[in-house]
């Protein structure tokens, strides 16, 4: 287990390094980035939360309980069997596997550290809906933070 934790500190000390570089790119990359996303999260908040307001009244809380659990699991179980098989897919395409290979690491860590990967790099648009819907529907029923 320290192995995995040994390559996640590693990749993440790349991604904070490749991420917080000096260059006007990287500047403007991030900044369109924050425009990009906080635009989609606040549309998302306010869809999530128009929509939760016109629906409860006519189905009722606990119906519309059942309908947002079914859908963020079904949504879940999607995006992650998706991630599954990309994972499986990219496994062997990429030169850090073939670097790992050759280091004292199990296959299981280096395809749990590839899913860890494409999970974050393909699934954080995801992560923003689902939390940004949350926040409004939470908002709706007064659930304080």
């Amino acid at each position: 287990m320290s192995t995995f934790f040994h390559i996640l500190k590693y990749k993440l000390l790349s991604f904070v390094k490749a991420t917080f570089d000096r260059k006007v790119v990287t500047a403007v990359r991030g900044i369109g980035s924050i425009v990009v996303f906080g635009t989609f999260a606040v549309a998302a908040y306010a869809l999530s939360f128009a929509i939760t307001r016109f629906v409860v009244p006519q189905v009722g809380l606990e119906v519309f309980h059942r309908i947002v659990s079914m859908t963020l699991f079904v949504l879940f179980v999607s995006v992650n069997m998706g991630n599954i098989i990309v994972s499986y897919a990219t496994l062997y395409k990429s030169s850090e596997v073939g670097y790992l290979f050759t280091k004292p690491v199990t296959f299981t860590q280096i395809f749990v550290l590839k899913f860890l990967d494409n999970f974050l790099y393909s699934s954080s648009t995801f992560f923003l809906l689902v939390f940004m819907a949350l926040l409004g529907y939470g908002t709706y029923v007064h659930y304080a933070l």
